[in-house]
């Protein structure tokens, strides 16, 4: 602002010498400027130079108008293109976010279809999957069921087979412990449990009862003394 100071008060000097110089050397001039209107009417006890002041005044007041209307109109337009500058800078600055945004979107996109189809696939996988397993177990599932009943029927035989084993053995007074139960006796058993073996000829089985019942009266006689009647 001080440079504009300066300036405005060189043209104001330059404009005073200038109407000075043409108030003294043209009488007719200073006749025609008086005629022009002023901003404040002379007195009447106004001294011969009055109309060269006024006309000075006035060209000063519009010297000073017009330099401050140059003024305002410059910072106007200074302001005006600093604005428009500010704007493109904006928008600049906009237009790059934008197309960085756009670009990371488009990015996100393809990753997103990709994970999308990769997704898609595992899924399919494990339809299949689920759907192999579901039939196997469905598979498992009856075998296991005809499994069960099949033991279930088969429990109540041997709980009765077991009942006439422990019934027999309290009868012969086998004894029970951990070791009467040996392995050779449970594979002797084992067949008979099983109802594997062969039934015995009623000849064979009679002659073989009727000797182990004598066994031990012959084994007496043999010992004892002679039988006096």
């Amino acid at each position: 602002m001080s440079g504009k100071n300066s300036k405005i008060s060189g043209s104001i000097q330059t404009k005073l010498r200038s109407s000075v110089r043409t108030a003294s050397a043209s009488p007719s001039r200073n006749e025609s400027v008086a005629t022009l209107p002023s901003l404040r009417e002379p007195t009447a006890s106004a001294s011969p130079s009055g109309p060269d002041l006024a006309t000075l005044r006035f060209e000063l007041l519009a010297l000073l108008r017009k330099d401050i209307a140059d003024i305002f109109k410059k910072e106007f337009q200074e302001h005006q293109k600093h604005q428009e500058k500010q704007k493109e800078n904006l928008q600049k600055t906009l237009r790059d976010a934008l197309s960085t945004t756009q670009l990371d979107l488009q990015v996100m996109k393809t990753q997103l279809a990709s994970d999308k189809v990769a997704t898609d696939a595992t899924i399919s996988t494990l339809k299949g999957t689920f759907g192999e397993m579901e039939h196997a177990l469905s598979g498992y599932t009856v075998h296991m069921k005809t499994t069960i009943e099949s033991l279930t029927a088969t429990v109540t035989p041997l709980e009765n087979k077991c009942e006439d084993l422990e019934s027999r053995s309290r009868r012969n007074n086998v004894p029970e412990g951990p070791d009467t139960c040996t392995t050779a006796a449970v594979k002797l058993l084992k067949p008979g449990v099983a109802g594997n073996l062969e039934p015995i000829p009623g000849s064979i089985g009679h002659k073989a009862e009727y000797t182990l019942d004598r066994v031990p009266v012959h084994r007496r006689a043999l010992f004892s003394s002679c039988i006096l009647f």
